[in-house]
């Protein structure tokens, strides 16, 4: 099988190519920019140069010829902040490009096509009542990407159908080669700083990118066409990844859990930055203490592992090789 991975040098298409490979199937890959990740990857992929998000139908479909598999594993997450209002940008970023890859697809004659998604979808489903989706532009537009997928993967016009898988991922933690984790700024730098670390009480769904990458090959092999898959290996409340993250850094493992509105007060004044200065984020900050960070973002972990077969185990040592890889010193021995 030939495998073409969209975004294939990123934090998820490096573990991808390197599952694919392991399984004997032919990998192909397309990136921004080029990059050394290593022999495993350098020495048995072929890496094409294009800018994916501005890339045209036609463009796409000729690097998909003869292809079998897309994966569709780029795209705007949810730390970009674009200008206001945020909903077309994201719609266009997210829904609009995976609507052109799956089209494309088609039209160059590729039979399956797996999309790397968000488990926001997965809570906006489970939770209806919580009105992810409504509260924020983010949630909103990776929803609408999953209709539009799917629905340019059916028969149109003469051309065949193309199956068309959806995974939706959660926090996922991993090495890429020559890379620093984007967590480090995100996350990591922020629980280092503290003295004491006070944190809202809730948790997630958590994966690796090792796990990431069997998913997507059993996606792949076995999928069903216009199926949502909720990938998940264990749910940690925010105490236990905290604690894990700074046990790494050789800091107190304790955590003060705060109510709900002081977790509000520093987010509505940068809510308020925000529109002042014309820019508005994926996830509303007025609501994110309420909609999503007090909240558990649980996922049932075994309901679709019977069909992707992604391993389970090794999530707390993927936490703590991601801590390590972003602080070198770590890694020294005295």
């Amino acid at each position: 099988m030939k495998v073409l991975i969209l975004g294939g040098t990123g934090m998820l298409g490096y573990p991808i190519a390197l599952e694919f490979l392991k399984q004997g199937h032919e990998v192909v890959a397309a990136a921004r920019s080029a990059a050394k990740l290593g022999p495993a990857f350098d020495d048995h992929v072929k890496l094409h140069l294009l800018p994916l998000d501005t890339a045209s139908m036609n463009e796409l479909a000729a690097l998909m010829s003869g292809v079998d598999v897309v994966v569709q594993a780029f795209g705007a997450d949810d730390r970009v902040v674009p200008a206001a209002p945020a909903l077309p940008f994201f719609q266009e970023q997210l829904g609009g490009v995976t609507e052109r890859v799956v089209l494309a697809a088609r039209q160059a004659g590729v039979r399956r096509v797996v999309v790397l998604g968000s488990y926001f979808v997965t809570m906006h489903r489970l939770h209806p009542d919580w009105q992810l989706a409504q509260h924020h532009p983010y949630i909103a537009a990776r929803l609408e990407q999953e209709g539009r997928a799917f629905a340019a993967g059916e028969a149109e016009n003469g051309l065949p159908r193309t199956d068309v898988m959806v995974l939706e991922l959660p926090y996922i933690f991993g090495v890429t080669p020559g890379r620093t984790p984007f967590w480090k700024e995100v996350l990591f730098d922020r629980l280092k700083a503290m003295s004491f670390v006070m944190y809202p009480r809730g948790g997630s769904a958590v994966l690796t990118t090792r796990q990431v990458g069997e998913a997507t090959l059993g996606a792949a092999l076995r999928g069903n066409h216009r199926k949502a898959y909720a990938v998940a290996d264990v749910n940690l409340t925010w105490n236990e990844l905290v604690g894990l993250i700074r046990a790494e850094l050789g800091q107190s493992t304790h955590v003060l859990n705060v109510p709900a509105f002081l977790t509000n007060l520093p987010l509505k004044q940068e809510a308020a930055k925000q529109q002042k200065e014309g820019q508005e984020g994926g996830l509303n900050l007025n609501f994110l203490a309420r909609d999503i960070m007090h909240r558990e973002f649980f996922v049932d972990a075994e309901k679709d592992r019977a069909i992707l077969g992604h391993q389970p185990g090794g999530v707390p040592e993927a936490i703590r090789e991601t801590v390590r890889a972003s602080y070198p010193e770590l890694n020294k021995v005295e």
